[in-house]
């Protein structure tokens, strides 16, 4: 199984897909550390091996880093899925339009698909606590 997941400031949407690309589970799960262990009991439960991030170095930072270090499934691969991607497989279905739940299903095909995905990388320490902070700092501004 593949799992794909949509970040956002507030929430994650979470798909599992089976080997020809069916949604088998869907899930919403906020962007905190409780939703991070749910997100990880889900795709424990569908016995997922490969899972899609899009923004896993902005607002999925935190989930990535959860489930590449924290998480007790350490046979699983964790992945970068670039935007352009998501976008380029959410239009090659069109009519269904664009939400996180979409997004995500999105991005578990391309998990699925593309084995040569990048890893996610893991910004952890000092530098990736001040980049937190200046994110934090820009939306407060902003």
């Amino acid at each position: 199984m593949f799992a794909g997941i949509d970040t956002h400031k507030d929430s994650l949407a979470v798909a599992v897909v089976d080997q020809v690309g069916l949604p088998v589970a869907r899930a919403d799960e906020p962007n905190t550390r409780s939703g991070f262990v749910r997100i990880g009991e889900l795709l424990a439960k569908h016995h997922v091996t490969r899972v899609g991030i899009e923004g896993s170095g902005h607002y999925g930072r935190c989930v990535a880093a959860y489930l590449a270090l924290d998480w007790d499934q350490a046979d699983v691969g964790v992945f970068e899925v670039p935007t352009l991607m998501t976008s380029r497989e959410r239009g090659a279905r069109p009519g269904k339009g664009k939400t996180d739940p979409i997004d995500a299903v999105a991005i578990a095909r391309i998990t699925m698909r593309e084995p040569d995905l990048p890893p996610v990388r893991l910004a952890v320490g000092d530098a990736a606590d001040l980049r937190a902070l200046l994110d934090y700092r820009d939306d407060l501004v902003t």
